[in-house]
């Protein structure tokens, strides 16, 4: 429930943005780990994240920027696309599990894992 708390907060003070790349994860997680069916997951994302969220394009620029994140910060491949999206969208903080719990990028972006 900690998730829902930050989303409560954020949706009343700033500007959510999701990465396609986050989606995407979520679309994966949903269908293989819990079995939803492709047009239940893309329900549950229509209607429920892009009412309260900008949404993010995963562009070649962002691909280009994710290979240089990757190599700086030792970040995964897919880590790094979202870190790039975020910082194209230029986000101060980034909520992930799996990247480095307050480590700063490029002097713009705080990571903070929520469930620390």
């Amino acid at each position: 429930m900690k998730a829902l708390s930050i989303f409560e907060t954020l949706m009343q003070s700033q500007t959510i943005v999701t990465s396609v790349q986050v989606l995407n994860e979520f679309h994966s997680n949903l269908v293989k780990k819990f079995k939803l069916e492709d047009a239940a997951v893309f329900n549950i994302v229509e209607q429920n994240i892009l009412p309260i969220s900008l949404v993010a394009p995963v562009t070649f620029q962002t691909y280009h920027s994710a290979y240089h994140l990757r190599s700086e910060y030792s970040l995964s491949f897919w880590d790094s696309l979202v870190v790039a999206s975020a910082l194209e969208n230029n986000c101060t903080t980034l909520y992930s599990e799996d990247i480095q719990h307050r480590q700063v990028i490029e002097n713009q972006l705080l990571i903070i894992n929520p469930f620390k």
